[in-house]
């Protein structure tokens, strides 16, 4: 049966977002021929087509005195498949912790992007709608889809859609991009997700038990979990419970204390 297309942000339900989620994380673990960036794409023209799909993620952190770190990448939607322009660059730039010279940067990034495009295709029309999405969170994240063709522009419920989905993008782009970066938050990041890989293979926590450890390190209550899993908290609370008996835990702080305190607790 076709899947029904989604014309209205408030069609979007809380289980089709949460299939972002399933699909796009797993591609940083296994890897595949389709690229996290471009399988992301691909879900969102789902919901709202572009043509060309850029990302500009900037680590303000200062890197090596005067540099600083950011990825650049572009998808482009050719019909029959969604190919790769640049796949992802790494940058490093001139330290720029102000909002104005980010805007600078990612307004740069589309004229780049528009500029490598007429070159590739220059038949094509001139003319390239956009609608973009910006975070200024630590790293800073902005997200373009660029369309091809005069009034071609993105209607009102078309960027809504977009805005709806913004939190969960800026969420899976800064996931499926951390293997590019290295500064010293995103490294603890990395251990402490081998930290919660190691408690779940060596308890035999199962996949969606697994997914309630960084929720009950961070304090999570059993109602922001629930709402951050999109389930119910009786399932919450069913699921925890078995995590402290698998692991021989009383409570939370027993099971933070047993594995979070001291590096002997946990072989990574």
């Amino acid at each position: 049966m076709t899947k029904k297309k989604i014309i209205r942000a408030e069609d979007i339900t809380e289980k089709e977002i949460l299939s972002f989620y399933e699909k796009i994380i797993p591609l940083q673990y296994n890897p595949t021929e389709i690229r996290p960036h471009k399988q992301l794409h691909r879900l969102i023209n789902t919901y709202v087509h572009s043509r060309i799909m850029s990302f500009y993620l900037d680590e303000s952190t200062q890197r090596n005195g005067e540099e600083k770190f950011s990825v650049i990448g572009t998808a482009w939607d050719i019909p029959g498949s969604i190919q790769t322009l640049s796949g992802v660059e790494i940058s490093y730039l001139s330290p720029s912790n102000n909002d104005d010279t980010f805007e600078k940067e990612i307004t740069e990034l589309y004229l780049e992007t528009v500029s490598r495009r007429k070159s590739a295709f220059p038949d094509e029309s001139h003319e390239y709608p956009f609608y973009r999405l910006v975070s200024l969170d630590t790293p800073k994240l902005c997200l373009y889809f660029i369309r091809v063709g005069n009034d071609n522009a993105y209607s009102t419920e078309e960027k809504a859609i977009l805005d709806k989905l913004a939190p969960h993008l800026f969420i899976l782009y800064r996931a499926v991009l951390a293997s590019h970066i290295n500064t010293p938050t995103v490294e603890y990041f990395k251990v402490f997700g081998n930290i919660c890989t190691r408690i779940a293979k060596d308890y035999n926590l199962s996949e969606g038990e697994t997914r309630y450890i960084p929720h009950i390190i961070f304090g999570l209550t059993n109602d922001e979990i629930a709402e951050k899993l999109f389930v119910s908290v009786p399932a919450v609370k069913k699921n925890i419970k078995h995590i402290f008996k698998k692991t021989d835990t009383k409570n939370r702080v027993d099971f933070i204390s047993h594995f979070f305190t001291s590096p002997e607790h946990v072989k990574l």
